[in-house]
């Protein structure tokens, strides 16, 4: 059989992987053909091949039309990098001002078995849900989402906790301007500046950016790094739940399911986005709607959030259900020590290799967040 490459062609792609056929190459990992830090690809169909065989063009064009080369997270740290670093300097300094309002998850409590964290999330069946939280409310200890946040307060369910992770410009919007000043928030301290600009208590716990793990090592020692594989906000909600000692967690909001085009509850900071965008052409069904396609690929979340989750999965609050305070022992201060001062972080770039260059390269400006001279 002669060669489908001529000799000259082999030797000019060298050892660029030629994989043949549709199937097999779905089969194999990014990894085998993508090379890393890949930002964007470029597909070419031959117009003959297109023209031979239209269907299977057509879904090869679909599904690199929908595909990302680089992953949800590398995306975010593209993105939000850069702010990242400036939030956690500015809100360290907002911390030596009033360290008062500030508490740390320090340390994980032993399990109580008969306590439930119940999470809310924003999906739309949430409203689903309402006369269920009603019921239950006393019975569990509610942590809602930032994005369900207005939903619940409208129907005057008040969470004992928000859960607020990201630091886009978006996120203020979820915090409307009647939120409860006595009602926590846990984050982050690259978390929204609009978070930190709030009078409410922030209770923040240790992510897995450098400069928290940073932090953690110089002056937490003790403390718990709370895990998220999924890379979801319910993902962090269950590893709070653990960090407070309860015996197992109940999701209501939280399916990645559609309705009629909604992928959101009423009341989310995004309605309130989105109104300075909309136009007579613009519909809120339009900037919100997610094709079918790519609204499948969320619901992987569900799968590995489950088999991750060290806390059982509840339906229904159980009868022996117990309610208590101890979960606010999983709190402290902060040391006396902490948060130091821009030299001391600019010291620690020059000796720690961990640190990623994208994060020493603005670090030593950002730093002097610290001394007030930026």
């Amino acid at each position: 059989m002669e060669p489908l490459l001529e000799e000259h062609l082999q030797e000019e792609i060298g050892e660029i992987p030629i994989c043949y056929g549709w199937k097999n190459f779905l089969s194999l990992p990014k990894s085998d053909w993508l090379p890393p830090g890949t930002k964007s690809i470029k597909l070419c169909l031959h117009p003959t091949y297109a023209r031979k065989f239209p269907e299977l063009s057509r879904e090869i064009l679909e599904t690199f039309r929908n595909f990302s080369p680089q992953d949800e997270n590398r995306k975010a740290k593209t993105e939000f990098g850069r702010l990242w670093v400036h939030n956690y300097f500015r809100h360290t300094r907002m911390y030596k001002d009033r360290p008062d309002s500030y508490r740390w998850i320090s340390r994980k409590l032993p399990v109580r078995p008969k306590e439930v964290g119940c999470f809310a999330g924003a999906s739309p069946n949430l409203e689903a849900e309402e006369d269920w939280l009603i019921e239950n409310r006393s019975k569990v200890f509610l942590l809602s989402s930032d994005a369900s946040l207005g939903f619940l307060l409208s129907r005057k369910i008040f969470p004992d906790a928000v859960l607020s992770l990201d630091s886009g410009r978006g996120t203020g919007f979820h915090f409307p301007s009647d939120f409860p000043p006595e009602i926590p928030v846990i984050t982050w301290l690259g978390g929204s500046a609009r978070i930190f600009d709030l009078p409410n208590p922030k209770w923040l716990y240790f992510s897995t950016h450098p400069l928290d793990q940073f932090s953690r090592s110089a002056f937490f020692s003790s403390s718990p790094l709370l895990e998220n594989p999924t890379l979801n906000l319910a993902g962090m909600a269950v590893s709070v739940f653990e960090a407070f000692g309860f015996g197992s967690c109940i999701a209501k909001g939280f399916d990645f399911r559609r309705e009629s085009g909604k992928t959101h509850c009423r009341g989310t900071g995004y309605e309130r986005y989105d109104r300075f965008f909309l136009e007579r052409k613009e519909s809120m069904f339009r900037r919100r709607y997610v094709s079918e396609k790519k609204w499948e690929r969320r619901k992987a979340v569900l799968g590995l959030w489950e088999e991750w989750s060290p806390l059982p999965f509840l339906q229904s609050v159980p009868k022996e259900t117990e309610v208590s305070s101890d979960w606010k022992l999983a709190l402290s201060g902060a040391p006396p020590k902490f948060p130091g001062t821009g030299n001391f972080w600019r010291k620690a770039d020059e000796i720690l290799a961990e640190f990623p260059s994208e994060v020493r390269s603005i670090l030593e400006r950002q730093s002097r967040i610290l001394d007030g001279t930026v």
